[in-house]
């Protein structure tokens, strides 16, 4: 991994990762009391799945990321 650092006064670098993180806490995390790094581990990886197969988002006209990149590559073949 390379550290990633915003440049001075924008934070629209890591804006949609901040996103992603605000959304994982708020949607999976936040009432559940995690005691163990593999608890939390496990969670991330149902979450992460979660949101990419199933949790439908209206910015892609509700469809999921993995609908929506599978409709992109159809109308677009290389």
């Amino acid at each position: 991994m390379i550290k990633s650092m915003s440049r001075k006064a924008n934070c629209w670098d890591i804006a949609l990762i901040e996103s992603f993180f605000g959304k994982l806490k708020e949607e999976s995390m936040r009432v559940m009391k995690l005691q163990t790094k593999a608890e939390i581990h496990k969670v991330i990886d149902k979450y992460i799945k979660f949101y990419n197969t199933k949790r439908r988002q209206k910015k892609l006209n509700g469809m999921t990321p993995q609908e929506f990149s599978r409709a992109i590559t159809a109308a677009c073949p290389p």
